[in-house]
């Protein structure tokens, strides 16, 4: 058995999938990696690429009910002890980031770590978060994505699969249902991954607040929601008028 099954989810994107199986294929610890690719039936080179790619374990391109339906898929499809979600245009923070966790999650039901934000050029943008939780519960999500999706790794036997009533943000509900599973989650205090930006959240925003406010009222209740959403929106505006430093 492979210790983890990396899932990768496409559609119509094979410039930024090229991204990903480099990334995928300069891993020092290729052999522990299985690596799964979703295409959603894409009409461009994707399936060409995909076909002619022998470093993939797994694939399939057929239509889809959208992203996290394409997600549930590669769960259904890994075998892997852990599942770690990287989409195109997402990479390893470096060649031998898997190397470097395989002690680490031996140790844990979840690992999760830092994550650097790149531009389409991959260009570096910063950490995704400047400040990770020390040690990550499910609570700390009354906050939002406290942690990237692309730096949070998942032990199979207990994963939750994506929950198709969210269209965008069904993945913070995810990791939440994930984390409040166990208390064996673990701090890599390392960098995963390269995210890159400009994903759905950021190109349907509005819809992407709306599905994150139920979601978090869901788990956490209509009024600690709110109390949150609140210190949210004054935290932004002290550090928008200088009054304080940005942290996340």
């Amino acid at each position: 058995m492979n210790k983890i099954s990396v899932i990768t989810v496409c559609y119509n994107d094979a410039e930024n999938l090229r991204k990903t199986l480099a990334s995928m294929a300069s891993q020092t610890a290729r052999r522990d990696i299985e690596h799964i690719v979703i295409d959603g039936g894409s009409k461009d080179e994707t399936k060409i690429l995909l076909e002619g790619n022998k470093e993939i374990d797994k694939w399939i391109s057929e239509a889809d009910k959208g992203l996290y339906d394409a997600m549930n898929k590669g769960i259904a499809m890994a075998s892997g002890e852990y599942l770690w979600f990287m989409n195109a245009g997402d990479v390893f923070y470096s060649d031998n980031t898997v190397e470097s966790l395989i002690e680490e999650l031996n140790q844990s039901d979840i690992v999760y770590g830092a994550a650097v934000l790149v531009d389409d050029q991959g260009r570096d943008q910063g950490l995704y978060h400047k400040t990770l939780p020390e040690k990550l519960t499910w609570k700390n999500f009354i906050k939002g994505m406290v942690v990237c999706h692309q730096a949070l790794i998942v032990k199979r036997s207990m994963v939750e699969v994506y929950s198709l009533d969210f269209k965008i943000a069904s993945d913070i509900d995810w990791a939440i249902r994930n984390c409040k599973k166990t208390n064996k989650i673990h701090n890599s205090n390392i960098i995963l991954c390269k995210f890159q930006t400009g994903g759905l959240s950021k190109k349907r925003q509005r819809l992407a607040l709306q599905e994150r406010f139920k979601i978090l009222k869901n788990h956490f209740g209509l009024i600690d929601t709110i109390l949150a959403h609140i210190s949210i929106v004054f935290q932004y505006f002290l550090v928008k008028l200088g009054f304080k430093k940005t942290r996340n």
